[in-house]
């Protein structure tokens, strides 16, 4: 008789020595009708009993754990085998280190540098949202973030920000998020290994920054995710920086956004092929506003643009030119009808 099923995807993402204990444990949940009560072996090269009594939360939840505990090690006519030797407990801790390339000790002649990411609520009630990246004296960088971000998406941010910009140095990154760390050392390597799911299947949260975190961690040379205490009032150099990367992430978060800039690159063309191009581009509101001023419309180009330039839009209700320049566009020209009603927007 031969039997064979596909694991599911938590499964799939697992170590190969829990993959082959969940497997043991799916197929004997499907012989069990015809074997019933009588004497069964099971012959794997898994120390199967061992991986159930050892393995460590991260790897299965607590409901998945106890189903195969009850599948493998409960029935009495069972009898667990092993037809080779491997030592499995020290292969599943290589599998999940391959995934990431975060070292677990201080890396020696580095430089050691401080992050942390804040989100809190000022008087008027609006949260903010920021992060920042020190050393023990100094801020390395630090700004806001969307205030949508929660406090561990900046956190996050923070270490991806610290790998990016000391590509091909050695660096410790200290941070008192223990969600950070785990990030780095503990589940985050088991999600990205099957595909950002949870140990129960779900999807994980914050999947994007999760995965340009781990992308961020292969640009420099080396470095280690290390676990400081928080808020302490001890004197030490990990305590004294990661004061400074607290206070310098609140600070950031209350800093203006930064200004991203989208500049066409300038062409030279002549009126003769702008009119081409235009005459195969809609030409319903040019013809009106040229019907309206009574001018040839190369001339009403201009006032089109300008309207397109200026006009609100959604969702934030702002219009290119008060993006672009933060201050309110300039007014006195001609609006098409269709903009009469946003007209007083731009001139309140």
């Amino acid at each position: 008789m031969y039997i064979s099923t596909e694991l599911d995807p938590v499964i799939k993402g697992s170590p190969g020595c829990v993959r082959a204990s969940a497997a043991c444990a799916v197929l004997l949940q499907k012989v069990g009708d015809i074997v019933l009560d009588s004497p069964l072996t099971l012959l794997t090269p898994h120390s199967v009993q061992e991986i159930l009594n050892q393995v460590q939360t991260k790897h299965l939840s607590a409901a998945r754990l106890t189903k195969y505990e009850v599948a493998l090690l409960t029935p009495t006519n069972l009898t667990l085998k092993r037809c080779t030797i491997l030592n499995c407990l020290e292969l599943m801790e290589l599998e999940t280190e391959a995934v990431s390339p975060v070292k677990r000790a201080p890396l020696p002649e580095a430089i050691d540098l401080f992050v942390d990411g804040s989100r809190y609520y000022t008087s008027d009630g609006k949260p903010h949202t920021g992060y920042a990246v020190t050393t023990v004296d100094k801020v390395v960088e630090r700004g806001s973030l969307s205030s949508h971000m929660s406090a561990q998406e900046a956190e996050l941010h923070a270490l991806a920000r610290a790998c990016e910009k000391h590509e091909g140095l050695r660096i410790n990154e200290h941070t008192d998020s223990r969600y950070a760390f785990g990030i780095a050392h503990d589940f985050g390597p088991i999600w990205k290994a099957r595909g950002f799911l949870t140990s129960s299947g779900k999807p994980v949260k914050h999947t994007e920054m999760i995965n340009r975190l781990f992308i961020a961690f292969t640009l420099p040379l080396e470095v280690d995710i290390l676990k400081v205490k928080a808020h302490t009032t001890e004197t030490t150099m990990e305590a004294k920086g990661n004061a400074m990367a607290d206070l310098a992430a609140k600070e950031g978060a209350l800093d203006p956004p930064p200004l991203s800039l989208m500049l066409a690159k300038p062409t030279n063309v002549s009126l003769e092929e702008f009119e081409k191009l235009q005459a195969q581009a809609e030409s319903t509101e040019i013809s009106k506003i040229s019907t309206d001023t009574g001018k040839p419309w190369p001339e009403c180009l201009s006032i089109a643009l300008y309207s397109v330039r200026n006009a609100p839009r959604q969702p934030h209700g702002l219009s290119p030119y008060e993006i672009l320049f933060r201050s309110r566009p300039k007014t006195g020209l001609y609006f098409p009808q269709q903009l009469s009603s946003l007209h007083s927007q731009l001139t309140g």
